[in-house]
């Protein structure tokens, strides 16, 4: 059984989710593929400290990120780390 790595908290008597730290870490440019010319930066993607997936930044400014099998976009990095923790956080998807 993997081991779910959010946890409760309530306030005004509703119940909210909230992962541990989120983190795009940026790996070195030597990782990019010359023949992508519309990837800017790419990463590894922490939570909770494990690493999960990747994510990519392109030059447009749109986020990518790959977790438990499916990709993920999002027009920016903020918009991107919310996707990424409305995924782990919903029913039957537990942290890597």
């Amino acid at each position: 059984m993997k081991r779910r790595w959010c946890h409760s908290t309530s306030r005004n008597s509703n119940r909210e989710h909230k992962l541990p730290g989120i983190e795009l870490l940026h790996n070195d440019d030597e990782v990019l593929d010359p023949a992508d010319s519309t990837l800017r930066v790419r990463g590894s993607l922490i939570v909770g400290g494990r690493r999960c997936g990747s994510w990519e930044e392109h030059v447009d400014g749109h986020y990518v990120a790959r977790i438990d099998g499916e990709t993920i976009s999002a027009p920016g990095r903020g918009e991107l780390v919310k996707l990424i923790e409305d995924h782990m956080s919903g029913d039957g998807n537990p942290v890597c």
